[in-house]
Parts: C-alpha cells; sequence; structure tokens
C-alpha cells in the first residue's frame, strides 16, 4: 500500500522563516517589531479596527470572555455548540462562565440558531459563541440579531468569508488561532480582532504586567498574561501572504471531492449558508456507513476520520442530549484537505472515495 496520506498537516515552506532569520544577531524573541507589525496587519486583513495578539486562541477567547464579563457582571451563561473544540469550553470555565451546549443544525454541524433562539438563550447569556466548525460558517447574521453579544471564534475560518466579508469582520469581537495545524500556523498564538472602542480594554487585559504606578494607586490588578513571540509573530506575517493561494487551493480539492461524493447514494454534503465561501479548513461528509467509509479509506492510504471535534453532551451529562447532533455525530467523515496536498494525491483520494463507494454497494 502506498503512503498514508495525512488527515491534516501544516502547510509552511523555508521562504516562511525570512522575517525571522535575523532574530539570533537581534538578540530578542520577546514582543517586538514583528509582533507590532502582525498586530497592525491583521486588522487591516480582516476589516476590524485593532488586534492584541495572545499565546493561543484558547487565550485570545479567555480575553474576549473577560472583556465582555467585566462589562455585563450580571450574566455568566456562554451558548456554544455541543460540538465543540475542548479548548473553547476551557476558557468559557477558566473564566468562571457556564457553557450553555445547543443543537446543531439539520445536515450539518453548525450551530443552530432556532434551537439558541427558542431554548437557550436566558436572562445570564452573557455571549453566543459561533465556531464556524471546518471552515463553514455558522447563522452568525441571525445571531446578531438576538441583542446578545456576538463572538466570531474563527480558529478553524481564517479566510472564510460571507458574501465577501471575512466572518473576522463579523460580531462583537473575533477571534482566531495561528497553532500548529490551523489555517495560517505560527507554531502557536492567536489574536483577538476588535473595534476601537473594545481594543483597549482587551490589550490592557492582555499585558503581562502593568505599570508600577499603576499598581501602587490602583492596588494589584489582574491581568491575563499573554506572552508572544517575534518568532511565531514572523511566522504568521508570511503566511498571511499565502491566504488567498490556500483558500484557492482548499476550494479546488473541495470542489473534485463534491464531484466525486454527489452522485453516490447515501452521501449528504453539508448544509451551507447561502452566500458563503468556505475556506475548507475540514472537509466533511455524513452517511449511515461512516466507519465503513474510514475503514475503506485507510484500507487505501487515505487517513479518513469520523471526527473533526468533540460531543461535549458525552462530557456533560447533565446537559441533556440534542438530537441533531446526536444523529449527525455518527455520521461524519472527513478527508484530507490541505494545499501540501500534491495533485497525484488529490486524484488518489478521488479514487478511494469511488472504490470504497463501489465496494460498499457491491458488499450491500
Amino acid at each position: 500500500m502506498s503512503e498514508l496520506i495525512r488527515h491534516s498537516s501544516s502547510t509552511v515552506c523555508s521562504a516562511d522563516f525570512r522575517y525571522v532569520k535575523n532574530l539570533a544577531m537581534r538578540n530578542y524573541v520577546g514582543y517586538g517589531d514583528l509582533c507590532k507589525e502582525l498586530a497592525r496587519q491583521l486588522p487591516k486583513w480582516f476589516g476590524r479596527s485593532g488586534a492584541v495578539l495572545t499565546d493561543s486562541g484558547e487565550g485570545a477567547l479567555m480575553l474576549a470572555l473577560q472583556h465582555l464579563k467585566s462589562l455585563n457582571s450580571g450574566q455568566s451563561e456562554v451558548i456554544v455548540s455541543a460540538y465543540v473544540c475542548p479548548s473553547v469550553v476551557n476558557a468559557i470555565l477558566a473564566r468562571g462562565l457556564r457553557p450553555v451546549f445547543a443543537d446543531v443544525a439539520a445536515n450539518s454541524l453548525n450551530l443552530d440558531m432556532g434551537d439558541v433562539r427558542d431554548h437557550r438563550l436566558t436572562q445570564q447569556t452573557l455571549a453566543v459563541l459561533c465556531t464556524h466548525i471546518g471552515g463553514l460558517p455558522d447563522d452568525i447574521h441571525a445571531g446578531m440579531q438576538f441583542g446578545i453579544p456576538v463572538i466570531s471564534d474563527c480558529a478553524q475560518a481564517l479566510g472564510t468569508s460571507i458574501a465577501g466579508c471575512s466572518l473576522l469582520a463579523f460580531g462583537d469581537m473575533a477571534i482566531t488561532s495561528f497553532g500548529p495545524t490551523k489555517f495560517l500556523t505560527g507554531g502557536l498564538g492567536g489574536a483577538v480582532l476588535c473595534d476601537e472602542r473594545d481594543e483597549g480594554p482587551v490589550r490592557r487585559l492582555a499585558m503581562p504586567e502593568l505599570p508600577v504606578t499603576e499598581y501602587q494607586e490602583q492596588g494589584f490588578v489582574q491581568t491575563l498574561g499573554q506572552h508572544v513571540s517575534e518568532m511565531n509573530a514572523g511566522l504568521v506575517l508570511a503566511q498571511l501572504q499565502h491566504l488567498q493561494n490556500f483558500v484557492l487551493k482548499r476550494q479546488r480539492i473541495a470542489q473534485k471531492y463534491d464531484e466525486a461524493l454527489r452522485a453516490i447514494p447515501g452521501v449528504t454534503l453539508p448544509k451551507m449558508l447561502a452566500n458563503a465561501e468556505p475556506n475548507w479548513f475540514r472537509y466533511y461528509f455524513f452517511s449511515d456507513q461512516a466507519n465503513e467509509w474510514q475503514w475503506r479509506l485507510q484500507q487505501s492510504g487515505v487517513d479518513a476520520r469520523t471526527s473533526i471535534s468533540h460531543v461535549m453532551t458525552d462530557y456533560f451529562p447533565n446537559a441533556g442530549t440534542r438530537t441533531e447532533l446526536a444523529r449527525q455525530a455518527r455520521r461524519v467523515v472527513s478527508l484530507p484537505i490541505y494545499p501540501g496536498l500534491t495533485a497525484a494525491q488529490v486524484a488518489r483520494i478521488v479514487v478511494a472515495l469511488q472504490r470504497s463507494a463501489s465496494d460498499q454497494m457491491g458488499a450491500a
């Protein structure tokens, strides 16, 4: 069998390190000129007034939540999809808040805004968190109609847009991650993107320490101490230049998968929001034979997966069940999709899909 095609991978080339090659001569890797330049560039790229760099996507979410908490001290609940990464729930709990898990929409892994509206909103709701699973956008416009702060969590959705507008431009604030396998990678790091009214308070909250005079005048003030490295910021700056190419390559790969899967009985492609242009951070489809698909694809050298996140109601039994998620989560099949895939590898995956479908129909 040919070498296994990995499910996910970073996409980094030697030229991406051009911003950081002189750091040894400068003998400084803390927060410096490259960090400041990245903080200037991100708002320009994604339609915001300001950006605050963080040590991770989780750190960015904690900053955003803490800022909202300071503005709305009477609210303590954060509505989030029940299909979400544990680091999202970590950030909510770390700020002393309670996650409220909403169902996913039909034929999707995205947040069901009808369930949010009808069953999850309370007087205690601090924020609605849109996580755009796989880079396919939540219906964030609907979420913004509830009169509740909305955070656009774009850890998986850099490069995704709705009607040509970046998802990072929507909501009261947006966050993203530059982790090892994220859309743009710096190895680690993240950012809060916000408007002018919020940038100052969020930046202050992110500081590792305040000026001595402020401690002397106010007593000890807790911040969240977000240390950021020149090395990581420089790598993200270089990767920004690839953003559109990364999106286009993923979209072309997704189109080939769509063409292969549309005619296969029993396969459902995820429901897409109108005017959405996903970055295809993850490509997935639904089938009642998800485990069979995974096994056959892996036998063909394709590292397919049957999950791209976590069912949080499995870990929080008191939260109850979410009907649509309980049905959909066991039907997920996720395929490799990243810019480092060669044309030959993509062709192998398409052939493996066709062969797997044929073998399943023959076995039936």
